[in-house]
């Protein structure tokens, strides 16, 4: 072997421990659940194994790199279960490898050599294996492949109870979120219900119709009960007493505007029947004055008796309209008549009295 040979197999010799090392750095941070400084370490193992064309070792840690890659996206969706991560011993796996590749390559070795023996073939005696240890080595190769197998059973379980997990977990979000979405839904619609519950009782209050109101509230406590706005429901029902006494008050307005306008009216009529009974007996009065006044002025007064008598009748029924018009025609007749011969000072100034309380009723 030339010292370049030897250079460059101490060369590989101290990249493979340094490589170790850093699996192991690896490993224990992995456990450790730093798993950032786990995937910078494991990293540069890699670059170190595929330098040197070590196989087993780069897809050994490019399976573990894609697992703390996977465990690491699943656990930011809150999904994810650290226990279930799986963490390779690739040292001790990679060491497993090479003593299983040396007992094969013992092995293919032995059975080449029977071979050229019964060929004929001479071979050195160092380059044989005593007979002795051929059992040995099929038990060795056996115990390696049923450990392998072992291994790879457990990988390949662990593996699919990850796929598992991960489909359950995937069918739970979906699921969660089409519960919020149906949810959102409901709430959307519990709101626009409430805010015209709360349109429709603001109205209703505006227009004293307090009982429309009252219902209104009490439905949209109701709603807020379901959101769960307890705070809101509190001032509701703090509402709800203050339209029973916006009620109460309302109809003891009421009651009292239903006395104010029959003392009113009572009052009213007491004095329309006061001035009846007045202008009545100054009719009277002037009646018998006029049988002394000319007979032009007599027909005159007897005409504005008639018309009063008519006016009388239609204020009873309420034509204000035409009770005005006959009492500005009374009037007008009034005036016409000379002061010299009869004064009637007092009744014009009634008739104009009455004139501007029928101009009220209009």
């Amino acid at each position: 072997m030339t010292n370049s040979n030897i250079n460059q197999s101490g060369d590989i010799k101290a990249l493979e421990e340094k490589g170790k090392k850093l699996l192991e750095k690896a490993r224990i941070s992995a456990l450790n659940e730093n798993y950032n400084e786990s995937l910078k370490l494991y990293n540069e193992a890699f670059d170190i194994f595929n330098n040197i064309d070590h196989n087993f070792e780069t897809k050994q840690i490019l399976w573990q790199i894609n697992e703390i890659k996977e465990h690491l996206k699943w656990k930011s969706t809150g999904k994810g279960i650290k226990n279930n991560l799986a963490i390779k011993d690739i040292v001790t796996l990679a060491a497993a490898e090479k003593r299983r590749k040396r007992i094969k390559s013992g092995l293919e070795g032995e059975v080449n050599s029977h071979t050229l023996q019964s060929t004929g073939i001479s071979i050195p005696k160092n380059d044989l294996k005593h007979p002795s240890e051929t059992p040995k080595l099929f038990q060795q190769m056996q115990q390696q492949n049923k450990k392998e197998e072992r291994e790879k059973d457990l990988q390949n379980n662990l593996i699919k109870k990850q796929q598992d997990l991960r489909k359950i977990q995937i069918q739970e979000r979906r699921e969660r979120i089409r519960e919020l979405e149906v949810k959102r839904k409901q709430e959307e619609k519990l709101q626009s219900d409430l805010e015209h519950l709360l349109d429709s009782a603001k109205k209703a209050i505006k227009d004293k119709n307090y009982d429309v109101a009252k219902i209104s509230y009490e439905n949209a406590i109701k709603i807020l009960s379901q959101l769960g706005w307890f705070n809101q429901v509190r001032t509701l029902q703090k509402e709800l007493k203050n339209i029973e006494i916006y009620k109460k008050e309302e109809e003891d307005s009421i009651v009292q505007k239903a006395i104010t306008q029959q003392k009113y009216q009572k009052e009213f009529e007491e004095r329309i029947e006061k001035a009846n009974l007045e202008q009545q007996h100054y009719i009277k009065k002037s009646i018998k004055e006029s049988e002394k006044l000319p007979i032009e002025i007599q027909q005159k007064l007897k005409k504005v008796e008639l018309i009063k008598t008519k006016a009388e009748k239609e204020e009873g029924l309420h034509k204000y309209d035409r009770v005005a018009s006959r009492y500005q025609y009374i009037l007008n007749i009034l005036k016409t008549l000379p002061k010299d011969i009869i004064d009637l000072s007092e009744e014009i100034l009634k008739i104009e009295t009455k004139l501007t309380e029928l101009k009220g009723k209009e």
